[in-house]
C-alpha cells in the first residue's frame, strides 16, 4: 500500500513540476513578447514632446497646393468630391478655390484675416461673414456652408505650446501607440481646469497624429488626424488631413499634392472684390 503511495506522490510531484517549467516558459514567451512589441517604443521628456510640436509650428509660415477635398455631413450618407487650389498663411488667411474638372469653379473662399467671403459663380451669391464667428448656423444641409477658413488653418497651422504662460498647463499621458500632450487653461482662482487642445505624437516616429481641440465649455469642437507623411522641403508633412467638427456635423478630408512651403505668395491672394449684380448673404452677424 505504502509503494503505491509513493508512486502516487512521484507521479504527483512530476505533474507539479512539469506545469511549473511549461507556466514559466509561458511566462518567458509573453515578456519576450510584450519586450518585441515596445522594441520601437521610445521614452521621451516632457519638454522634448513640446519641442517637436513647437518645431513643426514654427516651420510652417505658409502652404499652398492643389488637393482633392471630400466633404460629409454627419446627417448624410453620400459625401462630395471635388479639386481644388488651397494657399494659407498665418494669421488666419485663406484662399480656396474648388473645381471639377473641365467645369468652371464651383467656389472660391477667400478669407484676409479678419473677413471671410464665399463666392459661389453658379448662384451667383457671395456669402459674407466674420472669420471667427460667435455663432454658426448648422442647419444648413449643405456642409459646405458650414465650412469656415480658420477650420483650415486650425488644422494645417499648429500654434507653438508656451508652457512659461502662467494661465496654462501642460501635462503628458502615454497610451497604447502614442504620447497626448495636454494643453490646458487654469482658469480663474479657484475655478478649475480647462482643456483647450490634445496633441497625440506616434511612439514610433514621433510624428504627430492626431489633434484635438476643446472651446471654453471643455467640449470638442474639432477632431483632426494626420497620415502619409512625406518630406517637403526638409519638413515631414502629412498628405492626407481628416477635419471632423461634431460641433457643425462635418467631416472633410485633404488630400495633398504638389505642396508647397513657405514660398512667396501674392498678398491680394487673400483679398476679395464683391463683383456686381450678385446677392451678398451676411452670415452670423
Amino acid at each position: 500500500m505504502k509503494k503505491f503511495q509513493y508512486i502516487g506522490l512521484f507521479y504527483s510531484f512530476l505533474i507539479f513540476t512539469l506545469i511549473g517549467v511549461l507556466g514559466c516558459a509561458s511566462s518567458k514567451n509573453t515578456s519576450l513578447k510584450e519586450i518585441k512589441t515596445f522594441k520601437d517604443y521610445q521614452e521621451v521628456s516632457l519638454d522634448k514632446l513640446i519641442s517637436i510640436v513647437n518645431t513643426q509650428a514654427r516651420s510652417i509660415y505658409n502652404l499652398k497646393s492643389s488637393i482633392f477635398i471630400d466633404f460629409k455631413s454627419v446627417n448624410a450618407e453620400k459625401k462630395q468630391s471635388i479639386q481644388a487650389k488651397l494657399a494659407v498663411e498665418r494669421p488666419d488667411k485663406v484662399l480656396l478655390i474648388s473645381f471639377k474638372e473641365l467645369l468652371p469653379t464651383f467656389f472660391t473662399m477667400v478669407s484676409d484675416g479678419t473677413q471671410f467671403w464665399l463666392y459661389i459663380p453658379s448662384k451667383r451669391e457671395v456669402f459674407v461673414g466674420k472669420n471667427h464667428p460667435r455663432n454658426l448656423d448648422t442647419q444648413q444641409e449643405n456642409p459646405l456652408y458650414r465650412l469656415r477658413p480658420y477650420h483650415l488653418v486650425d488644422a494645417l497651422l499648429l500654434e507653438e505650446i508656451n508652457p512659461e504662460e502662467t494661465s496654462q498647463f501642460v501635462y503628458m499621458e502615454v497610451i497604447p501607440g502614442a504620447y497626448v500632450l495636454n494643453v490646458g487653461d487654469r482658469g480663474e482662482a479657484g475655478s478649475g481646469y480647462y482643456p483647450q487642445r490634445r496633441i497625440f505624437i506616434e511612439h514610433k516616429t514621433l510624428r504627430i497624429r492626431r489633434y484635438q481641440s476643446f472651446n471654453e465649455k471643455s467640449v470638442l469642437v474639432s477632431d483632426v488626424t494626420y497620415d502619409n507623411y512625406e518630406k517637403v522641403e526638409k519638413i515631414q508633412f502629412p498628405y492626407r488631413v481628416t477635419i471632423q467638427r461634431p460641433w457643425e456635423g462635418i467631416e472633410v478630408a485633404l488630400i495633398f499634392r504638389e505642396v508647397e512651403i513657405n514660398t512667396d505668395l501674392n498678398p491680394k491672394m487673400f483679398t476679395f472684390s464683391l463683383p456686381k449684380d450678385h446677392k451678398v448673404v451676411e452670415l452670423e452677424n
